[in-house]
């Protein structure tokens, strides 16, 4: 799997979790053309959305079920404020999603600030970047290897 990051405007809005459709799902605070995110990149059940076109990531959106995360506590880290990009654009079909990774995941939820992370078992070198892609969604980079997703809910 293989993600970048670029300085500049993320998608305002939040993330919110959805209990009786046991899913997440982002809501923009202005309209996006949705159309134009016409694949998917998946971490288990959850998707993150992609245009095909350039691969930027939109936000991630669908069912991920609360009874599969651990409660614990959770701080997020520094994020600077960008765009995220799948770099494998040949591997996406429109309709269709890939998998971001092949390793299994770790789901850790904080009640009392209603962070979730979404952890990789990745082998990184521990050169960490993290990027704010979408509003309250974090992206923790080790080089590109998506290594975290952090995702507050309100």
């Amino acid at each position: 799997m293989t993600f970048n990051w670029r300085h500049g405007p993320s998608i305002a809005g939040y993330a919110t979790y959805v209990a009786h459709e046991y899913s997440i799902n982002f809501v923009p605070d202005i309209p996006i053309d949705r159309d134009s995110f016409d694949a998917e990149v998946s971490l288990d059940t959850l998707t993150l959305l992609v245009r095909r076109s350039d691969g930027r990531v939109a936000f991630p959106e669908g069912y991920f079920p609360k009874a599969s995360w651990t409660e614990q506590p959770l701080a997020p880290p520094r994020a600077e404020r960008g765009q995220l990009y799948w770099e494998q654009r040949a591997s996406l079909v429109r309709g269709a999603s890939v998998e971001a990774t092949e390793t299994a995941l770790a789901k850790f939820y904080d009640p009392d600030s209603s962070w979730l992370k979404i952890a990789t078992a990745e082998a990184g070198t521990g050169h960490l970047q993290v990027v704010e892609f979408c509003g309250g969604v974090l992206a923790e980079l080790d080089e590109s290897k998506l290594v975290a997703l952090w995702i507050n809910l309100t």
